[in-house]
């Protein structure tokens, strides 16, 4: 037996809300998603609306002419006007049918389009993570560098004073890394500043914070940790640096580092941690480098 027309309209009104909850679904990921795709989806979500008023226009002209046959089935018995009524209903049901068909169509065209707008974007937002990686990342280590390291004691300053909890800083370079450079060139000088950087972040907590300061210059804040637990860390970073010598190519490079340690005094800023720390570091080559000293 053929489907009768008038049960699209029944089966079409079932699943409308369904429908509907999906599109509006679909696009609160979207925008919510997607800061700055607005425009886009506003001019996506006027063609939805176009559409979805012109099938609700055509609705509800289908149910004013269904009212208005059934006033005249009461007021009729002629067999050749109910055949008419007949025929002008299944007319109206063949027409909502295709709107409803192109309704539908153009929701599945337009979730397309935000699933593939809702790439690109999701694209081009990795793609600035990266550069922004990239820009606070230093290539030769892959520590932070100096802009990160900058950043970041402005922000572990600031939790330390809301917080109330301790801040250190150990300050360190490589001891005659020059003379390193001069007899090995500056490949075998890089591979110890990558081996350096490796074995530092050895020890390393998810929150502290391990930068390349410049050249052979490292700096590592430690939030919430107090001066006599960041000498101990800077006495086993010294001691893992220096631990075995560093191969390149046919060589042995024998690694030393002196370091500073100073903990954050409430009041001061963030460069005068930096500052405490960097004289300490110059007081530990003062008392005869690969040694940790200790700022006030």
């Amino acid at each position: 037996m053929s489907e009768h027309p008038l049960e699209f309209v029944v089966a079409f009104l079932e699943n409308k809300h369904d429908r509907r909850m999906k599109a509006i679904q679909t696009l609160r990921d979207f925008i919510d998603s997607q800061e700055n795709s607005e425009q886009e989806a506003l001019d996506l979500v006027i063609e939805i609306m176009k559409v979805i008023e012109s099938t609700k226009n055509d609705m509800g002209l289908f149910g004013d002419s269904m009212d208005e046959s059934m006033l005249n089935i009461d007021k009729s018995a002629d067999i050749h006007d109910l055949s008419e009524l007949k025929n002008n209903l299944l007319s109206s049901a063949k027409l909502i049918k295709t709107k409803s068909s192109n309704m539908i169509t153009a929701l599945d065209e337009t979730q397309e389009q935000f699933k593939e707008m809702e790439k690109q974007l999701q694209d081009v937002g990795q793609e600035l993570e990266k550069a922004q990686e990239q820009t606070l990342t230093d290539g030769l280590t892959g520590l932070y560098n100096r802009m990160a390291f900058d950043e970041a004691i402005s922000r572990e300053v600031k939790h330390s004073i809301s917080h109330d909890q301790p801040l250190s800083l150990i300050m360190f370079d490589l001891d005659y890394f020059k003379r390193i450079n001069d007899k090995f060139g500056h490949q075998g000088g890089d591979e110890v500043l990558r081996v350096v950087a490796a074995r530092a972040k050895e020890l390393l907590r998810k929150s502290d914070f391990l930068a390349r300061y410049g050249g052979e210059e490292f700096a590592l804040l430690l939030p919430h940790t107090e001066i006599e637990a960041a000498t101990k860390v800077a006495n086993k970073l010294r001691s893992t640096i220096s631990r075995k010598p560093v191969k390149h190519e046919e060589n042995t490079i024998f690694v030393r580092a002196s370091l500073g340690v100073c903990q954050y005094i409430t009041g001061k800023q963030g460069k005068d941690l930096i500052e405490c720390s960097d004289q300490a570091l110059y007081k530990a080559k003062e008392n005869g480098r690969n040694c940790v000293f200790v700022g006030e």
